[in-house]
């Protein structure tokens, strides 16, 4: 279970990414119009899908935190396993919410051009978080870009 999950969690990573992307160029195009509001909503749902199988992973299935919880004292030397257990899930915690602030503000939004910059930020802001959050392969705690196998 645990496998199947990294994989899904790891290739949603890349529809997530492709999305805010995409959501962030209309944004800086001031687009505000329906094709707009409906990225925003499916890039905000992809973010919350990666969430529930992180959470899953991280509270039940994965043998990283398993590890981790075990012995919380030694986790936090160790790099790899405090990436896990507390810097990508806060990382990404902060930028859900900010993704999800930004999609509401911007839905809330009197004017197109006042949504389109609050998108903007919002999710240009959670984008540099998800990044800084991703265990990239350069990392010490990185996983490879395409998770084939458990």
């Amino acid at each position: 279970m645990a496998g199947t999950l990294i994989i899904l969690h790891s290739w949603i990573r890349w529809v997530a990414l492709a999305l805010i992307v995409v959501s962030i160029v209309f944004a800086a195009q001031k687009r505000n119009d329906a094709l707009a509001k409906k990225l925003s909503i499916f890039t905000m749902a992809s973010f919350h899908a990666q969430f529930l199988i992180g959470i899953l992973l991280y509270a039940i299935f994965s043998p990283t935190t398993q590890t981790a919880f075990a012995d919380m004292g030694a986790a936090m030397k160790n790099s790899q396993l405090r990436f896990f257990v507390v810097e990508h899930l806060f990382g990404m915690v902060i930028a859900i919410a900010l993704i999800s602030v930004g999609h509401v503000r911007a839905k809330k939004a009197s004017d197109d051009d006042t949504a389109a910059k609050r998108r903007l930020v919002f999710f240009a802001i959670g984008l540099v978080v998800t990044f800084l959050s991703i265990p990239w392969p350069f990392m010490p705690a990185g996983r490879p870009l395409f998770q084939l196998g458990g």
